[in-house]
């Protein structure tokens, strides 16, 4: 099924369980704050309040593994990200994160991803 559609399934070893985990993470977080909360009238209403959901998980929701900063805050100050994170690690999950919610955000408004986790 996944080859019909051009999907690749990448589990090398090395990394492996870390390949969705920004992903999982920011659908749970969409999941029990949004989704799950609202009753939405149509696929139009779950699309506008999913974007503003996004919107706010990006721009205006502190993380705390960004030290209390918002993704937004972090990827547009890059140079204070080395004293936010303590490890490459932490570091990689705050550019990531950046980079997934835009993704994700792009998604939403599209109307793929939501409630899939």
């Amino acid at each position: 099924m996944l080859q019909d559609q051009a999907i690749r399934i990448s589990m090398d070893g090395r990394g492996a369980w870390r390949d969705n985990v920004f992903v999982e993470r920011l659908w749970r977080s969409v999941k029990y704050e949004e989704a799950y909360l609202r009753a939405y009238g149509s696929v139009s209403d779950a699309r506008a309040s999913l974007g503003r959901y996004l919107a706010f998980y990006n721009g205006r929701r502190p993380h705390s593994s960004l030290g209390a900063r918002t993704p937004e805050q972090v990827y547009l100050d890059h140079k204070s990200i080395s004293t936010i994170c303590r490890t490459t690690w932490q570091h990689d999950n705050a550019i990531g994160a950046v980079a997934l919610l835009r993704s994700g955000y792009a998604l939403a408004a599209r109307g793929h991803g939501a409630g899939k986790t």
